[in-house]
């Protein structure tokens, strides 16, 4: 006769299932071209309509002393992108250079970290043709070379910002849907506030001002 509960008493436990959590949090960030911290209510200015980025401000972190490593598009978002001054990534100008292969950005280490990564950029100073689609699964820039012979210089070449954020928000919603397990990095350019302004037919004031306004209800 086999003694069962002297069996079962001996017999090893089985392992506790430990719940996995995927530590890897969606990342979304939001550059805005040419915006000055001095026209934003969080820093101050009581002229300003900024109440959904003045929110953003209060429920986060707001940095009092942060500065743009060059007043140039392009090579600030090289920039923000590898974490290294333009004399380090190689790009010093909006134009004549190209983000070398060889220079990591955080969008390749996100991407070999498992997640899903799109940029979606509103003006053709961020085209991918300069290096800035390195690591990035879609990266939306529909320009045209005859955009360019519309405009004075090729970074006035623009797409509107709520045009790019609905291409934006599609994307998102698409990958919620098909691999919702799978983290997202998505960076949205908007370009609005840099000249020509062109503000609400509503808005009465400094255009700058209206520019920077139509962007936070964005």
């Amino acid at each position: 006769m086999i003694n069962l509960f002297g069996w079962l008493a001996c017999a090893p436990s089985p392992p506790v299932q430990e719940e996995v959590v995927d530590l890897r949090p969606d990342i979304i960030l939001v550059t805005i071209d040419t915006l000055r911290a001095d026209r934003l209510g969080a820093y101050g200015d009581e002229l300003a309509k900024t109440p959904n980025l003045d929110r953003l401000a209060a429920e986060g972190v707001l940095f009092t002393e942060s500065h743009a490593v060059t007043p140039l598009t392009l090579p600030s978002h090289v920039s923000m992108l590898t974490g290294l001054l333009p004399k380090h990534h190689g790009v010093r100008d909006n134009a004549g250079f190209v983000l070398d292969d060889e220079v990591q950005t955080i969008t390749e280490t996100l991407r070999e970290n498992g997640y899903d990564t799109a940029a979606f950029v509103s003006a053709y100073v961020l085209s991918h043709a300069w290096g800035l689609d390195q690591g990035f699964d879609v990266y939306h820039d529909p320009f045209h070379p005859r955009d360019l012979l519309k405009v004075a210089a090729f970074g006035e070449a623009q797409l509107p910002g709520n045009e790019v954020l609905n291409v934006a928000k599609t994307w998102w919603k698409n990958q919620e849907r098909e691999t919702p397990d799978v983290p997202k990095f998505g960076w949205v350019h908007l370009y609005d506030p840099h000249t020509p302004w062109d503000p609400p037919t509503d808005w009465e004031g400094d255009p700058y001002r209206g520019e920077i306004a139509k962007v936070d209800r964005w």
